[in-house]
C-alpha cells in the first residue's frame, strides 16, 4: 500500500515499538503509528476456523430460506436478512416464542395446492400454520389452521392449501425455534406479488387512505451489527499472533438473548499464552473478564480493548470463553478481533460521507464555480471548505436515481447493470465485492447509515464492514386507517422519527466511537438523510433561513392538487380532487402546511444548511484525533424542485435527478481546484483504490479521475429504479429509452415503454425516427453487455420496510 503520510520526525518512535519502548505512546503517536492485523478464530477442540459474519447482538435465530420467499414479518420479534443472504430472527423480550409471517406470495395463476416448508426444533414441539388463501376466481380470504407434532430435529412439513390461488399470508408459530429452512411450494411457475403497504410515514396508503401511529413512544433498539462469532458455552475460541509492535486487542462482546433470560449473567473471558500444544485450561492468563447480565434495557455490543503480552519473534494464543446462560445454546458472541500494531507509519484514514437526494447546485462551492447566485436558505461553509482543500467535480452524475442502486454503485464500481441492484427493495448479490473488502486488510471498516432500506440486511451493503450502525427498528403501537378530506385530517410530520434518519442522530454514536477507538486505522462510510422529504429543520435553522409564508395563497396541496384533476379534465370539488392526489403522491403530504412554493424550496435548501452544519461537527472529532482523512464527498441523486412538473422527489433521469457533488481531497491530494471532466459515481471505486495503492478488479467500468481524467465527450451511463428508463450523457446531449410503461410527476403523465427522449442543456429536442432508432440500439447494446455476471438475488423488503419506502416518495421505485 502507498503511504501518503511521511512524517520523518516520527522515525524515532518506529525504533522503538519492535521492543518495550522507554515511554507510552501519545494518542497522537498511535494516530500515526499503527497497522490493523486480523485475527482469524478457530475452534480450540476441532481445530476448524470459525467463519464471522455481521451479526446483531440479541440474535435468537436464523431462518434459512428459499430465494422466492423472502418478505417475512414477526409478532413477538422481527425479522431481517443479514449480509449472508439469510433471515434472522430477532425475539422483543428474548422469548422462545416467535410467530413469523409471510405476507403478499402471489400464487395466482398457478397450480399450487401446497406448500413445503422444512423446519427445525431444538425439542419436541407443536407447530402451527395458518395460511391465508384467496381463490383463484376470487371471492374472500380465508384462515386454515394446521397444527404438526414435530419431533426434534429437521422436518418437512407439507401444508395443503385448499384451492389454489392467491396465498395472501402465511404464519408460522415455532416454539424453541433452531431454524426455518427452504419454504416453495408444488408449482409450474412463481410470482411475487406487492404486500399490503404498511408502516411508518403512511400517511396515505396507495390507493386507500392514510395510516396514523397511535404508538406514544419510541422502542430504544440500539441498532448496531457488529462482523463476529458465535461463543460456545465453556468451550475455548482461539486466536493465534506474533508478539511485538504493542499488539492492542480491539473487540466487542454481546449476548444471544434468544439463549439468556433477563436478569441472567454469562461471563466472558480473554486469556492469552504463549503457544504451547496443551490444553488451554492450564498456563493461561486473563487479560479482560467482563460479565454481561440480561436486560431488555441493556446495550447490545460492548467494545474493549486490551494490550496483549509477547515480545518480538514470540508466539501468542489468545482464548475466549463464555460460562453461564443455557448449556446447549449460543450465549455469547465476540466480535471478529482485530491486532493494531505500532511498528509502521499507518495508512491515511478513508472517510466517504455520501448525503441524501443532494444537488449538485445545492452546494455553495458548487454555485461559484458555475457561475450562480446565492439561494435562500443556502449556507454550506464548511462543504465549500472541503471543496477548497480538495478537487471539485462539478460535473458528477450518479448512476441512478434512487437511494439503495446508487449506493450500490459508489461502493462497488458498478453500474446498476452489473450489480443487478435496480430498485430499494433489492439486496446486492453477495458475489458482488465492495470497497470495504478489498481495503478490509488495512483497515477496520465502518458504516452508518440513518435510512432503513440502506440497513446491511435491506441492503446487502453489509459486506466487508467490521461495525454497521442502522437505523432502529420502527416504532411500537398499532394504526389508525382512514382516507383524508381535508388538509386537517392529515396526521402531522413526526419530527422524531426523522430525525433519527439525520446527522443529529448520527453523530453522538460515531463519535462515541471514535473516542474509543483512536488507534484504529479507519474506512468509514457514512450516509446522512437529511437533505431528503419531508425536509424537517430544527427550530433555529427555520426562524434563520426560511423565507416567510404567504397565507394569500392557497395551500400549495391543495393548489397541486386542483391543478392535476384539471389536467386530467376532471370536473371534482376541491376535497375531492385532494382525495386522489393524495392516493396517488402520498410522499407529499409532508407539504400540507405550506402555501409558498418558495418558502418550500427554501425549506429543502435549510435542510442541507443544516446538513452542514452537523456535519462539520463530525469532522471536528477527527480532527480532535490528529487524523487527517482522504475525504470523498457525495450523494446519492439529487431531487426536482418543480422541474417538468415534479414536485419535491426525484422521480426521472433528468439533470437534477442526476447531477451531485463530489469532492475528493486529503493527504497526497493537490487541492483548490475546479475539475470540470465529467465523472461518475462509478470512479469513485477505483478512485480510492487507486489513491491507496490497492490493485481493483479489472472489471470496473470507472476511471480514476486523478490520475486519467476523461475526455469531454464521456458517455456516463445511468438507469432508472425499477428499470423505468436507462441512458446516457455525452457532451451537453442527454439521451435515455423508456423501457416501461409507467407515470410520472405529479399530473402523473404516462411514459410510453420504447419512447426515447433526448435533451441538450435541459431542454427535450425533436428526435428523428433514425436518431431514435440509434438510440434504441446503443442501448440496448450496453444493457446486454454486462461487465461481470453476479448470481442474481431476488430479494424483496417486508411490507412494512416498502411502506416506508412509499411514505418517502419512492413508491415501485
Amino acid at each position: 500500500m502507498r503511504r501518503l503520510l511521511a512524517p520523518l520526525a516520527l522515525l524515532a518512535i518506529v525504533s522503538g515499538c519492535g521492543s518495550k519502548p522507554e515511554r507510552a505512546l501519545t494518542p497522537q503517536e498511535l494516530a500515526r503509528m499503527s497497522r490493523l492485523e486480523r485475527l482469524e478464530m478457530i475452534d480450540w477442540e476441532s481445530g476448524h476456523p470459525i467463519i464471522d459474519s455481521l451479526l446483531d447482538g440479541i440474535e435468537v435465530a436464523r431462518l434459512e430460506v428459499a430465494k422466492e420467499i423472502t418478505q417475512w414479518r414477526a409478532s413477538g420479534g422481527t425479522t431481517w436478512r443479514n449480509d449472508e443472504g439469510r433471515l434472522v430472527v430477532r425475539a422483543d423480550e428474548g422469548g422462545d416464542r416467535v410467530v413469523v409471517d409471510r405476507g403478499g406470495l402471489n400464487l395466482k395463476g398457478t397450480s399450487v395446492d401446497a406448500l413445503l416448508i422444512d423446519v427445525e426444533v431444538v425439542e419436541p414441539a407443536e407447530v402451527r400454520v395458518v395460511t391465508f388463501t384467496q381463490p383463484e376466481k376470487g371471492g374472500k380470504v380465508e384462515p386454515r389452521e394446521h397444527k404438526l407434532s414435530v419431533p426434534a430435529g429437521g422436518h418437512r412439513l407439507d401444508i395443503p392449501l385448499a384451492e389454489a390461488g392467491v396465498l395472501s399470508a402465511l404464519r408460522i408459530d415455532l416454539p424453541n425455534l433452531a431454524s426455518l429452512g427452504s419454504i416453495g411450494a408444488n408449482r409450474r411457475q412463481f410470482d411475487l406479488a406487492a404486500s399490503p403497504t404498511m408502516g411508518p410515514h403512511g400517511y396515505v396508503d396507495v390507493g386507500l387512505g392514510y395510516l396514523e401511529r397511535n404508538a406514544k413512544e419510541r422502542k430504544d433498539i440500539k441498532a448496531e451489527s457488529r462482523r463476529g462469532v458465535p461463543l460456545l458455552p465453556g468451550k475455548f475460541q482461539l486466536a493465534l499472533y506474533e508478539g511485538g509492535g504493542h499488539p492492542l486487542l480491539f473487540s466487542a462482546l454481546a449476548l444471544s438473548k434468544g439463549a439468556v433470560a433477563a436478569g441472567d449473567t454469562v461471563e466472558i473471558e480473554v486469556l492469552a499464552r504463549e503457544a504451547v500444544d496443551a490444553d488451554p485450561s492450564s498456563g493461561t492468563k486473563v487479560i479482560h473478564r467482563q460479565t454481561l447480565k440480561a436486560s431488555k434495557d441493556s446495550n447490545l455490543w460492548f467494545p474493549f480493548k486490551v494490550e496483549l503480552p509477547g515480545g518480538p519473534g514470540e508466539s501468542w494464543e489468545v482464548f475466549f470463553r463464555a460460562t453461564g446462560g443455557k448449556a446447549d445454546r449460543v450465549n455469547a458472541i465476540v466480535a471478529a478481533p482485530v491486532l493494531v500494531r505500532c511498528d509502521v507509519p499507518r495508512p491515511p484514514d478513508l472517510v466517504l460521507v455520501t448525503a441524501d437526494t443532494l444537488r449538485a447546485d445545492h452546494i455553495g462551492a458548487n454555485r461559484k464555480a458555475l457561475g450562480l447566485g446565492p439561494l435562500p436558505g443556502l449556507a454550506t461553509p464548511f462543504i465549500d471548505s472541503l471543496a477548497a482543500a480538495g478537487v471539485n467535480f462539478v460535473d458528477a452524475m450518479a448512476a441512478s436515481n434512487a437511494t439503495s442502486p446508487s449506493h450500490s454503485t459508489i461502493l462497488t464500481g458498478l453500474y446498476a447493470r452489473d450489480h443487478r441492484v435496480r430498485n430499494n427493495e433489492r439486496v446486492l448479490d453477495e458475489q458482488a465485492v465492495t470497497l470495504a473488502e478489498l481495503i478490509r486488510d488495512d483497515y477496520y471498516c465502518v458504516a452508518s447509515v440513518t435510512a432503513r432500506h440502506l440497513n446491511s440486511p435491506a441492503s446487502g451493503l453489509g459486506q466487508g464492514f467490521d461495525l454497521f450502525y442502522e437505523v432502529p427498528l420502527p416504532i411500537e403501537g398499532g394504526w389508525t386507517f382512514g382516507i383524508p378530506k381535508t388538509l386537517d385530517d392529515l396526521p402531522p410530520v413526526n419530527l422524531d422519527d426523522y430525525n433519527q434518519r439525520g446527522a443529529a442522530f448520527a453523530n453522538p454514536r460515531l463519535e462515541q466511537f471514535l473516542a474509543e477507538s483512536g488507534e484504529l486505522p479507519l474506512f468509514l462510510w457514512t450516509h446522512y438523510f437529511d437533505p431528503h422529504s419531508p425536509y424537517v429543520v430544527r427550530d433555529e435553522i427555520a426562524e434563520k433561513y426560511l423565507l416567510p409564508e404567504d397565507p394569500s395563497q392557497p395551500p400549495f396541496l391543495q393548489q397541486i392538487a386542483e391543478a392535476r384533476a384539471k389536467y386530467r379534465g376532471l370536473d371534482v370539488e376541491p376535497e375531492m380532487a385532494l382525495q386522489m392526489f393524495l392516493i396517488d403522491v402520498p410522499a407529499l403530504a409532508f407539504t400540507a402546511p405550506y402555501h409558498s412554493i418558495d418558502r418550500l424550496k427554501s425549506l429543502y435548501a435549510a435542510g442541507i444548511t443544516q446538513y452542514d452544519t452537523d456535519l462539520s461537527e463530525l469532522f471536528a472529532k477527527l480532527e480532535s484525533q490528529d487524523r487527517d482523512p482522504i475525504v470523498v464527498f457525495t450523494a446519492d441523486h439529487g431531487e426536482s424542485l418543480g422541474e417538468r412538473d415534479i414536485w419535491f422527489g426525484h422521480e426521472g433521469t433528468y439533470d437534477n435527478t442526476l447531477r451531485v457533488p463530489l469532492i475528493i481531497g486529503g493527504p497526497g491530494i493537490e487541492g483548490g481546484r475546479v475539475d470540470r471532466a465529467p465523472v461518475s459515481t462509478v470512479d469513485i471505486v477505483p478512485t480510492l483504490l487507486g489513491l491507496l495503492d490497492i490493485e481493483g478488479p479489472e472489471y470496473l467500468p470507472g476511471v480514476d479521475i486523478l490520475t486519467s481524467p476523461p475526455p469531454a465527450d464521456r458517455r456516463r451511463w445511468f438507469q432508472h429504479a425499477g428499470d423505468l428508463t436507462v441512458g446516457f450523457r455525452e457532451g451537453d446531449r442527454h439521451a435515455f429509452m423508456i423501457t416501461r410503461d409507467h407515470l410520472i410527476g405529479t399530473y402523473q403523465k404516462p411514459q410510453a415503454r420504447g419512447a426515447v427522449v433526448v435533451e441538450v442543456d435541459g431542454e427535450a429536442v425533436e428526435v428523428s425516427e433514425e436518431e431514435a432508432k440509434q438510440v434504441t440500439d446503443e442501448i440496448r447494446d450496453w444493457m446486454f453487455a454486462p461487465v461481470i455476471n453476479l448470481h442474481e438475488l431476488n430479494v424483496q423488503l417486508s411490507a412494512s420496510d416498502r411502506a416506508g419506502l412509499r411514505a418517502l416518495g419512492y413508491a415501485g421505485d
